[in-house]
């Protein structure tokens, strides 16, 4: 049972690893709209790779957003190759299938990885227990938990404490409070609260407001920034803040189940995964020195 730390070399492998996934990603989502044919056997197996790695890790959650993002930044390039505004016609259909596609992702990748293997969950009981308990929790958390933790144990900013305690390297300062799983005539309905649920469970109803806004200006300011003209002149480079953005709208996402948006941004291992992105896109343009096409 003993902790043994991996090995720095091994462990930026893996953060490599992972954040190529991104960019193979977009490299063939790139290719497949803009009917290009060239190297992109190679970029598969790269994607094939990087995605395989997530799941030997036991965790399905860095694959099924590497996918989520892949449908959003293939939005925005079809939008530019085709030379079409981003609409907001059939945008209730566009998110129809990206749901069904992030359940889906989920559950075969939970299969996958031997999850969910001895209970034998159909489509239909992911469907139905991933978009109600959510609800049924974060109503069963209002009515019944008391609001406001010292900012030390808030869920919020875990991994925020945790990367200062590490950096430190003092003993972990983030002492969080686990909200307890729930049933629900005998349905497992799991410990997902919603973002809604955390922000009220570390600060109340003026600490949620308030980190709600921030994160609906963040995301309409990244927006703004994608689909201006001079990034758009970047997609055909690899356009990091499109990588960017579609990592950010998947979190904006999965904060349907908990505060993935805090969690998942605001920490180091992610500035570490931007600054793999941009080297990456580098080398790339180095060694190719022209567009994708």
């Amino acid at each position: 049972n003993k902790q043994v730390n991996t090995p720095l070399l091994i462990s930026a492998a893996r953060g490599i690893c992972d954040a190529s996934g991104y960019l193979w990603m977009y490299m063939l989502v790139y290719k497949i709209i803009g009917k290009h044919r060239k190297n992109i056997i190679l970029i598969i197996l790269n994607l094939f790779l990087s995605l395989s790695i997530g799941l030997m890790s036991g965790s399905r959650g860095p694959s099924v957003n590497i996918i989520l993002s892949g449908v959003i930044q293939a939005y925005f390039i079809y939008s530019i190759l085709e030379k079409s505004k981003v609409r907001k016609r059939g945008s209730v259909g566009k998110i129809i299938i990206a749901v069904s596609i992030a359940i889906i992702s989920f559950q075969l990748m939970g299969g996958l990885i031997g999850r969910d293997k001895e209970n034998n969950f159909t489509f239909f009981y992911y469907l139905a227990i991933y978009l109600s308990a959510p609800l049924y929790n974060l109503d069963y958390l209002i009515n019944n938990f008391s609001m406001g933790v010292p900012i030390y144990n808030s869920l919020t900013f875990y991994r925020i404490f945790f990367d200062i305690s590490k950096f430190l390297k003092i003993e972990n300062i983030a002492q969080t409070i686990t909200l307890p799983y729930l049933f629900n005539n005998s349905f497992f309905m799991g410990n997902v609260y919603t973002i809604y649920g955390i922000l009220l469970s570390d600060g109340g109803y003026l600490f949620m407001i308030i980190f709600i806004s921030v994160m609906a200006i963040l995301a309409q300011i990244m927006f703004i920034n994608v689909t201006s003209y001079k990034v758009c002149r970047e997609y055909q480079f690899i356009s990091v803040r499109l990588i960017f953005y579609s990592y950010m709208l998947v979190t904006v996402a999965f904060s349907f189940f908990s505060a993935r948006f805090y969690a998942d941004i605001f920490n180091r291992n992610f500035l570490q995964t931007m600054l793999y992105w941009v080297i990456i896109k580098k080398i790339n343009l180095k060694i190719k020195d022209r567009s994708l096409a």
